[in-house]
């Protein structure tokens, strides 16, 4: 499979990931009357699935950076470049997001005759991703992923010349380590914790690149599943390991889902704040089982909507900027 075809599997993902989220948390949604649907539907049960979309992210993160930074002939003098286009490409949409939520507060604070407090403390945390670090809570809950991305960022930039060597040791030994610092220190602020997931994606990038031995793949593979297992469980696993074969293994397009991979950043950063705000503003009115269930769809429905016009406004943008460096 080419390498193309590969990044059309990932793109799908992309969609198939952000949908999952999404619907996790609408599904799950709750007001301070009780939650939209009661805990046994089957609807709500099927959803509790979506946390796992955050592993094919990471997957995905630790297939597709390597083999952009491979292709550009990434070598560590480049790391401001590097650094400077992750940034203008992710937090433009990122920061646009974080003042809509606010205004979004400060909005529901009038409507309710209630106070809106702007903690400096809380908001400042927010810039490079440093909420849960300095002990401040996310204004959004899926922020602290974007946390972990970033750290990978920068562990990748400065470390490429190991995670990419000829020397199969060297690979070994970048593994290792970073296994051993999760086992060591399992910390959920910080990315050692989550190395699991990226480690699979590295051997669909080695794979990909023919300079993974087979006698490699086998332990590479073990650590990953063992550490999935270990810390996060069956399910985690379970989405890591289809999002490796679905790069490896699948061909073609799904125009849907390709189309839902191109604005499934946007998805992920919005769904809560539009696709909740429908729901909260409808669920008050309709009680009844199916109408809830209509209530979610119209949700879902309303936030690929504005998470497409956001692409378009904020999003875009952004990566044209970034492709220019």
């Amino acid at each position: 499979m080419s390498g193309s075809q590969r990044y059309d599997s990932v793109q799908m993902l992309r969609g198939i990931a952000a949908l999952m989220v999404a619907v996790f948390h609408l599904a799950t949604h709750s007001n301070p009357e009780g939650p939209l649907l009661a805990d046994g539907n089957p609807v709500k049960q099927l959803s509790l699935y979506g946390p796992t979309g955050v592993f094919v992210f990471f997957v995905i993160s630790g297939f597709v950076l390597p083999f952009a930074m491979n292709k550009s002939g990434y070598q560590l003098s480049k790391f401001p470049t590097f650094m400077a286009k992750r940034l203008i490409r992710l937090e433009p949409p990122y920061v646009a997001t974080l003042a809509l939520i606010l205004l979004s507060g400060l909005a529901y604070a009038i409507k309710d005759n209630t106070d809106f407090i702007l903690d400096p403390a809380r908001f400042f945390s927010h810039f490079l991703y440093m909420s849960h670090i300095a002990g401040q809570e996310w204004y959004n809950p899926i922020f602290w992923t974007l946390a972990i991305e970033f750290q990978y960022y920068l562990l990748i930039a400065l470390t490429f010349s190991w995670i990419n060597s000829d020397l199969w040791w060297k690979r070994a030994t970048w593994i290792a380590v970073m296994a051993g610092i999760n086992i060591a220190f399992p910390d959920d602020r910080f990315i050692f914790n989550y190395i699991s997931p990226f480690i699979l994606g590295f051997v669909a990038y080695y794979l990909m690149i023919k300079r993974l031995s087979k006698w490699e793949v086998l332990p590479y593979i073990l650590i990953a599943f063992w550490l999935m297992m270990q810390y996060f469980g069956r399910d985690w696993a379970i989405a890591a390991f289809f999002t490796f074969f679905f790069i490896y293994f699948i061909n073609g397009v799904n125009k849907w889902l390709d189309w839902l991979g191109e604005i499934s950043y946007s998805l992920y950063l919005t769904h809560g704040l539009s696709g909740g705000s429908i729901i909260y503003l409808l669920m008050e009115h309709y009680h009844e089982v199916w109408q809830r269930i209509v209530i979610l769809f119209i949700g879902i429905t309303g936030s690929i909507l504005f998470a497409w016009i956001f692409y378009r406004i904020v999003e875009l943008p952004a990566k044209r900027w970034a492709s220019r460096f």
